[in-house]
């Protein structure tokens, strides 16, 4: 070998081993990442942290649910792969238990990390929306029959909530929100019955039921009726006064409210209604008649009879016949009616005019009219 040949080699082996040239000598992986944890923070969210291996650019992060990853691509579709030292990981679901395995990756061809470190941790577990006291309380009694059904309803994450509530007389409700105060009006029921509400939520995860009762209140007696007018024992009532009650339940129930005169013949029925006045419309009676009257209120099941007023009707008043249009005066009205009818005939009584009953409008009927004329009765 020539001089000149041997010493290139010579050169170019002490440039090798002082590190100026690399084209034989390899890089060696970095070291996976240390001080590797986990922190759950809520029911979906767990963070990592770590400190980057000696040598890594890169610090890739895998992570799977039951089990390590067995391989940088095994486990949930999500990674990290950053530059970074924290990740945050987000899960569909409470209670999940996650495993973790984080590898180191060099730029410079030192590649992959031989071995990786691993954590797990798990999410915490959902509580379940929980029923505070309902209003009314359960089991209570002698409840309205027109109220309004509260249930309290508290989720301790927060968390809106699908919620239905519903009760045996069929009515119903649902709804999609949070922490609060659930009503549910409920009207139509039966006096002295047992009803029976179901409430059920659910906030995806899981479901709370419950089942409260309550019993309504038993029907009372509507009040006796109060008879206004007419006023008992009274006398000179027109021919068509109306009948006039005061009905009162104290319940609050609607009344039906039925006259009757004293022979139990129904007079006039007036349907439901709250409590106050009834009255009838006109009546048509007869003259100088004595009527005796009461009235019945109920309120659909039970009932009360008011007590019996008696009155009595006006007399018929008969004016003299020279008042010839009956009206109480003898004046140019009746002197006017007289003069139409002059000079006619027909059977004695036949008009009013004919004063004297004879048969026939004359001289005779106007002397009459005129001897009593301006007077009054």
């Amino acid at each position: 070998m020539e001089k000149k040949s041997v010493v290139m080699i010579i050169v170019l082996v002490s440039l090798i081993m002082s590190g100026f040239v690399n084209i034989v000598k390899a890089y060696p992986p970095p070291d996976p990442p240390s001080s590797f944890i986990t922190i759950t923070r809520s029911r979906f969210t767990i963070e990592l942290y770590w400190v980057k291996g000696a040598g890594a650019d890169y610090t890739y992060v895998k992570g799977k649910v039951g089990s390590y990853p067995i391989n940088r691509t095994d486990g949930l579709g999500g990674f990290y792969n950053n530059t970074g030292n924290s990740s945050s990981w987000t899960v569909p679901v409470p209670n999940d238990h996650l495993y973790f395995r984080a590898w180191s990756w060099n730029n410079s061809g030192g590649g992959w990390s031989i071995i990786n470190a691993s954590a797990d941790n798990t999410t915490f577990v959902d509580l379940p929306p929980t029923f505070l006291a309902p209003t009314p309380a359960n089991n209570s009694i002698n409840q309205s029959l027109s109220l309004w059904w509260i249930a309290s309803i508290l989720d301790p994450e927060g968390d809106y909530f699908d919620y239905n509530v519903s009760c045996s007389n069929g009515q119903y409700y649902a709804g999609h929100e949070n922490n609060g105060s659930k009503p549910l009006h409920l009207s139509g029921l039966h006096y002295s019955t047992l009803y029976t509400v179901h409430v059920n939520v659910t906030d995806n995860y899981l479901w709370t039921n419950a089942t409260y009762y309550f019993t309504t209140k038993a029907d009372t007696v509507p009040d006796k009726p109060v008879l206004n007018s007419p006023s008992n024992n009274s006398v000179g009532v027109s021919l068509t006064t109306t009948l006039n009650v005061t009905a009162y339940d104290s319940d609050g129930d609607d009344t039906t409210c039925g006259f009757y005169w004293a022979n139990d013949t129904l007079i006039w029925n007036i349907l439901y209604r709250s409590n106050g006045y009834r009255e009838t419309p006109p009546l048509s009676l007869q003259y100088n008649t004595t009527y005796s009257w009461y009235a019945i209120s109920s309120d659909g099941i039970l009932q009360n009879i008011s007590d019996v007023f008696t009155f009595t009707t006006e007399s018929l008043l008969m004016y003299p016949p020279w008042d010839i249009n009956q009206d109480g005066n003898v004046n140019y009205l009746d002197i006017s009616a007289l003069v139409s009818n002059y000079g006619l005939s027909g059977a004695p009584g036949w008009i009013p005019e004919d004063i004297n009953n004879d048969g026939t409008v004359n001289y005779l009927d106007v002397s009459s009219l005129v001897s009593h004329y301006g007077e009054s009765y």
